[in-house]
């Protein structure tokens, strides 16, 4: 007697994966700097939401739905199909956790397991983007159970490390036209 073949539930999945991110999984090439930096920014802040912080009963998420205040995070224009890696109904998870209720990223054995069991043959730069993101997820919790922990997103801190960032090109710049 022939068993019966079973169904791709990996089609199936790759499919809702598809969906989550538009269509945006079979670009020709990776996304750019600035996309996968905000996609970072999206999982920290994710993490400090999601943390409680010293003395309080409930998470920031949950402080801040209650007063229906905004989020802070930042718009996804690219990438969904990444943040649906980690939160879908079987995905990876933001991070993974020890016995004694630690939090730390995800493994490059458990991203290359779970790209294996679901079938999304993940490109290189993919892997690197998730375990990135959730290094990014246990930094935003780590931030968000100090009691005056500062939101990621918070402007003040992302318009301080342009500013430095662009006086240190500008740096740059004036070394490399100073005559010689």
């Amino acid at each position: 007697m022939v068993p019966e073949p079973q169904p791709d539930h990996r089609a199936r999945r790759r499919e809702e994966l598809r969906r989550a991110g538009h269509g945006l999984r079979h670009q020709p090439r990776e996304l750019s700097g600035k996309r996968l930096a905000r996609l970072t920014l999206y999982a920290r802040q994710t993490g400090f939401l999601h943390a409680t912080p010293e003395k309080a009963r409930r998470t920031r998420l949950e402080d801040l739905r209650a007063a229906r205040r905004p989020l802070g995070l930042p718009e996804i224009e690219a990438g969904k199909y990444l943040i649906a890696c980690l939160t879908g109904e079987d995905g990876l998870g933001w991070c993974a956790t020890d016995p004694m209720g630690g939090l730390a990223p995800h493994s490059w054995a458990e991203i290359e397991a779970y790209s294996r069991a679901a079938g999304l043959d993940l490109e290189p730069w993919e892997a690197r983007q998730l375990r990135a993101m959730s290094a990014a997820y246990v930094a935003g919790q780590i931030e968000g159970r100090k009691k005056n922990g500062v939101a990621p997103t918070f402007s003040g801190g992302e318009a301080a490390r342009k500013r430095e960032l662009a006086q240190a090109i500008r740096a740059q710049m004036r070394l490399a036209q100073a005559p010689a």
